[in-house]
């Protein structure tokens, strides 16, 4: 799907405000979609594409974006072309609740609220403040809505500016987890054995059997992603690598027996970062890997080609995206697209789409009524 200007605008401010030294308009091209895709087409591609991004810089700057050229800090006669920049302390403006001149009640309710507009704020009227927020909490906790995480952030953001205490009930922004504090507790320990090399033996509760299982590993990293630790490592038993979240593991022992020597060598092919920011259904045996395809309705497919799953195939007139996904634990998909509420549907292969119904059927038999 071709970015938006909208999107190219916000991607590029984005892109200048994480560098601290001006950038060079080669670098911006090649790192923003909008203006890569065009870099390796023919000259007119290429000459749009300078184009697009003149009118974008233009555009923000005459919507207040202050985007600076200037010379390049290297003159060396070979790379004199100007850079760009936002100024240092560039920022969005904080918000600032005001008293609404029209509420009869100010007085009493709104009573820490500022009484005029804060120069160099973003100033939001009590009433105001409230649809905003009313509005996030529903779409949050929307059954279905894709796009409920990202509501749920606005309303963290907005409630961190507009302190909400003033405007009815505040949201709970945060609830510590039993797994959350059971992993903090195992970190210290995989630590330790991942520092010395040594054997690990614990017990796992795995998603797709009930009970634990001993598990004998040899720890080779730890990542920590959307809040949960997870351990890379060999399973000895299974002769393969796995990744095991942390929260689900009890009963850990490292190795005792000559503590001063390693128990292995990690593999000189190892590299922690090819397990990072991978999808639950990417996490599996080579074995078992196989395609599958999914068809979503709009507009959970904008959402899912915006956050990169799966790779588009087709599109129709509808909206709807027919993506195709690597996977090696079907069971780890099935839930995932369960949980997408009927937006999603797999087209191939059969199999898949029979584990998916299937699983859709239990779950409606545990919501009928006696």
């Amino acid at each position: 799907m071709e970015p938006t200007k909208l999107q190219r605008w916000i991607d590029l401010v984005a892109l200048l405000a994480a560098h601290r030294f001006p950038v060079a308009k080669e670098h911006i091209w090649r790192e923003l979609p909008a203006y890569a895709r065009g870099l390796d087409g023919s000259e007119q591609e290429q000459a749009a594409v300078r184009r697009m991004f003149e009118r974008d810089k233009d555009e923000l700057r005459s919507m207040g974006v202050p985007i600076e050229t200037v010379a390049s800090p290297v003159r060396s006669g070979l790379d004199d072309a100007p850079r760009y920049r936002l100024p240092r302390g560039f920022y969005l403006p904080p918000l600032r609740l005001v008293e609404d001149a029209n509420d009869a009640d100010g007085e009493n309710r709104l009573a820490s609220i500022r009484r005029g507009p804060v120069p160099g704020a973003e100033n939001v009227t009590s009433e105001e403040a409230a649809r905003a927020l009313g509005g996030l909490r529903e779409l949050a906790t929307l059954p279905g809505f894709p796009m409920a995480h990202h509501a749920e952030s606005a309303l963290r953001k907005l409630s961190f500016d507009l302190q909400p205490g003033g405007l009815g009930e505040p949201p709970v922004q945060y609830a510590p987890s039993a797994e959350a504090e059971r992993a903090s507790r195992m970190v210290a320990q995989l630590c330790n054995a991942l520092s010395r090399k040594k054997r690990l033996v614990f017990r796992y509760r795995a998603m797709t059997r009930a009970g634990e299982l001993e598990r004998r590993v040899r720890p080779y990293g730890l990542l920590f992603e959307v809040g949960r630790w997870y351990l890379v490592a060999y399973d000895e038993a299974r002769q393969d690598m796995r990744v095991f979240r942390v929260g689900r593991m009890s009963s850990a022992t490292v190795n005792r027996k000559s503590p001063g020597t390693p128990d292995f060598k990690i593999p000189s092919t190892f590299d922690l970062s090819d397990y990072a920011n991978r999808k639950a259904w990417e996490v599996g045996s080579e074995d078992a890997e196989e395609d599958a395809t999914l068809r979503f309705d709009f507009p959970c497919a904008q959402w899912a080609d915006r956050n990169g799953h799966g790779l588009l195939l087709e599109e129709q007139e509808d909206g709807s995206q027919l993506r195709r996904f690597r996977v090696r634990n079907r069971h780890r998909l099935v839930r995932w697209a369960l949980g997408l509420a009927g937006q999603a549907r797999v087209a191939s292969p059969d199999g898949l789409r029979e584990e998916l119904h299937e699983a859709a059927s239990a779950v409606a038999r545990l919501h009928e009524d006696d």
